[in-house]
């Protein structure tokens, strides 16, 4: 971190955490496009803050049931600073013709600048707040960025200063005491009956490390039941910010501290935008669901004008309550304090179980209850009220609760199987896909340990329901499946690997998946094809060859599979039985000459020209109809020149020559022909030759006379 300024310091060590969190980030990042992005999303932040406050504080005045809007839920979730300035100026314009005071009247006149009276004040904020709109738009907090890095780094250097100013500006909020009370009913009495003692029960969430120093002490039990409230600095008056700020634990697996015995992750969300596992704008939706929700039951308090707070106050009673006849609710959270100062844990439980059984209702309470057995070690104690806490939460519709206390379960006792479960499936339902499948991964090693199959059974079902293209898991799952002897779906589990396995080119494994395939089903048709195309790929073709062959007994007429077999016998040099699958396979589609013509050439190498002229038989009229005739006469004259007295190919090669009508070449193999027939005692086939030559050449009487010579030499 660059060295610090006064600004920075106080803004640091005194501004409410969600700030103080956010222009840390502005001075920590070090990479030219994240510090742009975080200087926007500093100024976010502040007018998100200012937000919170005029919006909460705008239901004092009105006697109806508030409804946000779709416009104006639309700019809450798209956080973008224009939108978020508009809401904030519309809510502001509401207390214009009010007779109500504003909760904080230097909010108003930060933003309403024709109402501040100092003219030199009001033209420094507006000139403020418009650049860093502009900025705002070029350096968006999520999106595009069209600047290239020096660019991005010369405008944050030059909008830095800017955002200093106008956090300088609003130090009115550092006198604004950001509280969270642990108990929603700490919240009500501090708001119903403000004094020392009511505030004393909350932390003081003031300064970017407020929380971490909190944690420190084995502070912040209770998580995430609590509420944040604004303190007047004029008097005790509160100011609820529920559930527009809330405090929050991350959904994370894989927490960075291995102490058991602390929250995971509690930190200060501004509007969620900064909630890693779980997706925004579901969170959002939820919490606003669950606001209109309570207000329409029979149950829910009737909205009363009041200068403490509003409708949000109001709602946090649905978590009923009794009073203790011995005790106010505050002597006995000092008492407990007290013990829990003392390191006397047993003594704060005995408190706390008191309280717990008047208020049976009371998740914060059974929250805060269950984080005091951890410093007892009575781990076990904990996990459970943990999982009891989940299932109320579940009951009641918490779902994110739901998943923090199960996510605690897991984290002390990660044997307890169920309840584990229950937190894969509801990160499922819940669209936190990667979390799901982190967990589905951790029961599988848990189950695994203590030989609960059915638990690593159905950890590994949701994980393959979820993810689909995971061949580790499908072959874990299709293991089992045969376990249980469930041959059906463990063959489903095994083929959607092969599937998954081959598309990825890793024919290797797909062998292993199909061999095992036939393990368990043995004539498995599929597989028998499959393991003749891979292997064949893998250039192993006996198993190819071994794998093909019935295949094609059962496809006879299957052109892929008769190639493919084809193949594999040519690369094995089995030569004869190449040809008769070639022949067959071309008997059903003559596309496939030119590799037949190939099976050809293979025969000339190893010397057997009687099987060349057998395949150019054939195919010689499929090749001479698609203009292929040159590599039939390649082929004829390689073998003529392999073997120039191999009568049979001179005869093809004479007839190939008149097919394609090519004298010259014609004339030359006809004398050839003559010549050898006559060499081998065939004179018919000589005599055949010299009156083709004859015909061609009617002038030429060489012809006539060696024709007379063979008659004299029969007689």
């Amino acid at each position: 971190m660059p060295s610090l300024e006064p600004i920075d310091e106080k803004i640091l060590s005194e501004y409410p955490i969600p700030l103080a969190l956010k222009y840390q980030r502005v001075l920590m990042e070090e990479d030219s496009f994240a510090k742009a992005r975080s200087l926007t999303g500093a100024f976010e932040a502040l007018l998100k803050y200012c937000l919170c406050i005029t919006i909460q504080d705008s239901y004092r005045t009105r006697l109806v049931t508030p409804q946000f809007s779709s416009a104006n839920l639309e700019q809450i979730l798209n956080l973008k600073a224009s939108s978020i300035f508009k809401l904030l100026i519309d809510n502001l314009f509401l207390f214009n013709h009010s007779q109500e005071t504003i909760f904080e009247p230097e909010l108003y006149l930060l933003f309403y600048s024709e109402f501040n009276p100092n003219a030199q004040l009001r033209n420094d904020t507006s000139g403020l707040i418009m650049a860093l709109l502009e900025f705002a738009k070029e350096y968006p907090y999520r999106g595009e960025v069209k600047a290239n890095e020096f660019e991005a780094e010369a405008d944050f250097q030059s909008y830095l200063p800017l955002l200093k100013g106008l956090y300088g500006q609003a130090i009115f909020l550092a006198n604004l005491p950001l509280l969270y009370f642990h108990d929603p009913m700490d919240e009500i009495e501090a708001i119903a009956q403000p004094s020392t003692a009511s505030l004393a029960t909350a932390e003081i969430l003031m300064g970017a490390y407020a929380i971490s120093q909190a944690m420190s002490n084995r502070r912040f039990p209770g998580c995430p039941f609590g509420r944040i409230a604004l303190k007047s600095r004029r008097s005790n008056i509160l100011l609820s910010l529920h559930p527009l700020v809330m405090l929050v634990e991350t959904i994370e697996l894989l927490s960075t501290t291995s102490d058991d015995s602390l929250s995971i992750g509690p930190h200060v969300v501004i509007f969620y935008d900064e909630i890693r596992g779980i997706d925004q704008e579901k969170l959002l939706k939820y919490w606003y669901s669950e606001i209109s929700k309570q207000a329409q039951t029979s149950e829910a308090p009737k909205l009363a004008l009041t200068p403490q707070g509003g409708i949000f106050n109001k709602l946090t009673e649905w978590i009923k309550t009794n009073r203790s006849s011995n005790k106010t609710r505050i002597q006995l959270a000092q008492q407990v304090s007290k013990y829990i100062e003392q390191r006397n844990f047993n003594a704060a439980i005995t408190e706390f179980e008191k309280i717990a059984e008047a208020e049976p209702d009371n998740l914060a309470i059974a929250a805060r209850l269950a984080e005091l057995y951890l410093p007892a070690n009575k781990r076990l104690e904990a996990s459970y009220n943990f999982g009891k806490i989940a299932e109320r939460c579940l009951e009641l519709g918490l779902i994110p609760q739901a998943m923090l206390m199960y996510q605690r379960v897991h984290r002390l006792n990660p044997k307890d199987i169920t309840s584990s479960l229950k937190l894969a499936n509801i990160c499922s339902e819940q669209g936190c896909k990667e979390i799901a499948l982190q967990q589905c991964e951790r029961i599988v090693e848990n189950a695994s340990q203590i030989n609960d199959n059915e638990g690593v059974l159905k950890a590994l079902e949701l994980a393959v329901s979820l993810s689909p293209n995971d061949a580790n898991n499908q072959r874990r799952l299709a293991t089992i499946y045969l376990t249980k002897k469930q041959k059906p779906q463990a063959l489903k589990c095994l083929l959607a690997a092969a599937e998954t396995l081959y598309a990825q080119n890793e024919y290797k494994q797909t062998a292993e998946v199909y061999e095992e395939i036939l393990t368990v089903k043995p004539f498995h048709q599929l597989a028998f094809t499959m393991l003749g195309y891979i292997y064949l790929q893998l250039g192993d073709n006996e198993k190819a060859i071994e794998m093909l062959v019935p295949s094609c007994q059962s496809e006879p007429t299957n052109v892929d599979l008769l190639r493919a077999l084809a193949h594999a016998y040519l690369n094995a040099n089995e030569l004869e039985n190449a040809y008769k699958t070639f022949s067959s396979l071309f008997r059903l589609d003559k596309n496939f000459a030119s590799e037949f013509l190939e099976l050809g050439r293979r025969f000339l190498y190893d010397g057997n020209l009687d099987y060349v002229g057998l395949i150019v038989d054939e195919c010689l009229q499929i090749l001479v109809s698609e203009q292929k005739s040159q590599q039939v006469a390649s082929l004829l004259e390689s073998c003529l020149s392999q073997n120039s007295h191999h009568l049979p190919t001179i005869k093809r090669l004479v007839d190939f020559y008149i097919l394609i009508n090519d004298e010259v070449n014609l004339k030359r193999l006809l004398q050839s022909l003559a010549t050898e027939a006559r060499s081998q005692g065939l004179l018919e086939d000589a005599k055949t030759a010299l009156k083709q030559l004859t015909s061609l050449e009617p002038t030429n009487r060489s012809y006539l006379i060696q024709l007379q010579d063979l008659d004299r030499y029969q007689l």
